[in-house]
């Protein structure tokens, strides 16, 4: 176009068109600021919502800088980690917008058991399978014949076990909770699982933890166990155990988690091993910190 010419009518309209959703009254503005007003858009309104607006919307929400905005926005360090949008894919990054997995403190439900004594069956069962009677767990608030409950756990009451071998599971589904195949194949997450452990003073007890990664075929791809014994009469300290899967390979889906416990010397009653806080989490790739690392 000459200078001082009059645009043609075609370049009028493709003037309007590339204008499109980027005009608020007489004001242009950039794809880098609608990127930021964006950012404080919630996953399903940024993704279903700004996308069907308009080209030049949909352009911004299909960029990963705009996710990339929205979760430095909630704190999420992950990305702060790397700016290269390269290294997520869209479906990651909404992922993560949409369900938080990083800041939950802990993917397994019911983890202390909730307050209610031995008729509370609903208290022991929430969450976890129990293969056995359930009749061999209940859940004391405060435990009985053992300190307290470490505060750091954030709950006062626990599972305890009885004379007979008494086991409960948790499988946690990754995909679920917002980590897409592709993200843990190719990031591989560290994954920390903890549990916290106690006997009677007066009564000796066994305990052990199994933690599985699973495919989805249920193959294990890396597993690991604890075992722990504790003798009459030098019990009621709590104790804590923690593992972090790291370089576990490709293709896993599942953390099956699964506690045992029963006492030693076979009394009626509930005097076996005492568990608290089980705790599995993804952890923020390169940051291995966690409050439950510390030991007791």
């Amino acid at each position: 176009m000459n200078m001082g010419s009059k645009p043609t009518k075609e370049q009028e309209e493709d003037e309007e068109k590339r204008r499109n959703g980027l005009c608020f009254g007489q004001c242009l503005v950039s794809p880098e600021i609608l990127a930021v007003v964006f950012s404080f858009l919630g996953a399903r309104d940024l993704a279903f919502t700004c996308s069907r607006v308009c080209r030049a919307w949909r352009n911004i929400v299909y960029d990963p800088y705009t996710w990339i905005l929205a979760l430095k926005r909630k704190g999420f360090s992950i990305v702060a980690l790397s700016d290269d949008p390269g290294l997520w894919t869209l479906n990651d990054l909404f992922q993560f917008h949409l369900k938080d997995p990083f800041s939950r403190k802990n993917l397994l439900k019911n983890p202390s058991g909730h307050s209610g004594g031995e008729l509370a069956a609903a208290a022991v069962r929430e969450g976890w399978t129990i293969p056995n009677n359930m009749n061999h767990w209940i859940v004391e608030d405060p435990p009985a014949g053992s300190d307290s409950v470490p505060a750091i756990v954030g709950a006062s009451s626990c599972f305890v076990t009885s004379y007979f071998l008494s086991s409960k599971s948790q499988c946690v589904n990754l995909y679920s909770e917002g980590f897409s195949p592709s993200f843990l194949d190719r990031i591989q997450p560290p994954i920390l699982v903890a549990d916290w452990y106690a006997a009677r003073f007066d009564c000796g007890c066994e305990y052990k933890l199994e933690v599985e990664l699973r495919s989805e075929a249920n193959a294990v791809i890396d597993r690991f166990d604890f075992h722990w014994r504790e003798e009459q009469w030098l019990g009621k300290q709590w104790h804590h155990i923690h593992h972090v899967f790291q370089d576990y390979g490709k293709g896993v889906k599942y953390v099956n988690f699964v506690h045992h416990g029963k006492d030693t010397q076979f009394w009626a009653g509930h005097y076996g091993v005492k568990i608290a806080g089980s705790l599995v989490k993804v952890l923020i790739p390169g940051n291995l910190e966690c409050i439950y690392c510390q030991s007791s």
